[in-house]
């Protein structure tokens, strides 16, 4: 039995999310629940992996806000790319 790397189970799934996310799309992610956009990972999981993409620069975003047992992500957040027309 092989157990999946970091990369495997929870980075490169959230960099799959924010690469569909929408561009201008503000998100609330429960610290300890689990998460919609990525449903095995809780809202830690997936805040560590977000600075992890964002320290190796393979995302951005304009802030990270923590409030009361929460992480929110707010419009800016992305892989970078602006948006196209239309």
């Amino acid at each position: 039995m092989t157990s999946d790397s970091t990369w495997e189970r929870v980075d490169e799934p959230v960099l799959h999310f924010v690469r569909e996310a929408e561009y201008n799309a503000q998100y609330r992610f429960n610290r300890e629940g689990f998460t919609e956009e990525v449903p095995h990972l809780d809202g830690a999981e997936l805040d560590d992996a977000l600075r992890r993409l964002g320290e190796h620069g393979l995302i951005t975003w304009a802030e990270h806000v923590e409030t009361f047992g929460a992480y929110l992500l707010p419009p800016s957040f992305g892989t970078g790319r602006t948006p196209g027309p239309g």
